[in-house]
């Protein structure tokens, strides 16, 4: 059964077309019926027969195009605490298109899940403050992930994965204290990232730790190296005596480049700071 509004629906989106094409070549005797809708019937066909309706554009029941109150009027999969929006659950809606930066205008939304979609372009890099949950999931998105989403100092849950993400999680994201659960998968990366230089010999072994931010690597050299993705292209290392000397090594030297730094006393460690322009003995 194929539903029209009162013209053909191959007027109204050409990629309909191939799906009948597709039911009549796979079912054996089958046959196309047409049936008439009435015009306000058109959004509704086209996010559930084409699956292709931009984000915002949904027709769910008790949704208005414009006007209305999602909250007194109860909207389907919109959530609210009296008169504001907590939360907004479309996950597995067929939506398209790519998100609206009036999202963020939502000051109130504790959560929102649209995971399970067809929703493409960029995450948003201005979204409100107050998101516990982000589900962002099975969907279309690119680029890399936002360095602005550790701005999120309340967010507890975010789900990443299954998109076509590029690049590093964020160094920044080491800020988010209260999260719980992170999801992220970089997928499509090609092309080399980076090389790790330091080892002496072939390496057979790695591991990565579960926060995807580190990873070890064991070497034929006899020496284990742990090495953070967000850093990968330092340039320095520092290596400190049991007293009075430490040692700063230029990587990109093959660590022939060398500077002494005496410091009277024991020493018990030492540290780069994020930015790497300190050290701290």
């Amino acid at each position: 059964l194929v539903p029209l509004c009162k013209k053909n629906l191959d007027v109204l989106d050409p990629n309909c077309q191939p799906k009948r094409y597709n039911i009549l070549k796979r079912v054996p005797n089958s046959a196309l019926w047409l049936l008439r809708f009435p015009a306000a019937g058109e959004m509704r066909l086209r996010a559930y027969l084409c699956l292709d309706t931009p984000f915002g554009y949904l027709p769910l029941p008790g949704w208005l195009v414009s006007g209305g109150d999602p909250c007194a009027e109860g909207w389907q999969v919109v959530q609210c605490v009296n008169s504001s929006i907590t939360g907004i659950i479309l996950n597995g809606a067929n939506l398209g298109g790519e998100l609206d930066e009036n999202l963020g205008a939502f000051v109130s939304i504790i959560q929102i899940d649209l995971s399970n979609n067809h929703i493409g372009g960029h995450i948003l890099s201005s979204l409100p403050l107050t998101i516990k949950s982000l589900m962002l999931s099975g969907n279309q998105f690119t680029r890399s992930i936002p360095d602005s989403l550790s701005l999120l100092g309340q967010m507890t849950d975010l789900h990443l994965n299954n998109n076509h993400l590029t690049g590093l999680i964020p160094y920044s994201f080491q800020q988010l204290t209260p999260l719980i659960n992170l999801y992220v998968l970089i997928s499509y990366i090609l092309n080399t990232v980076a090389t790790l230089q330091g080892h002496l010999d072939f390496s057979f072994a790695s591991a990565w730790h579960p926060s995807g931010q580190t990873f070890v690597t064991g070497n034929q050299d006899k020496t284990c190296r742990v090495w953070d993705v967000r850093k990968l292209s330092e340039s320095f290392m520092a290596m400190a005596e049991p007293a009075d000397f430490v040692h700063v090594f230029d990587v990109k030297s093959g660590y022939e480049t060398e500077q002494e730094i005496d410091f009277f006393g024991e020493i018990s460690g030492t540290t780069f700071s994020p930015d790497a322009e300190s050290l701290f003995i």
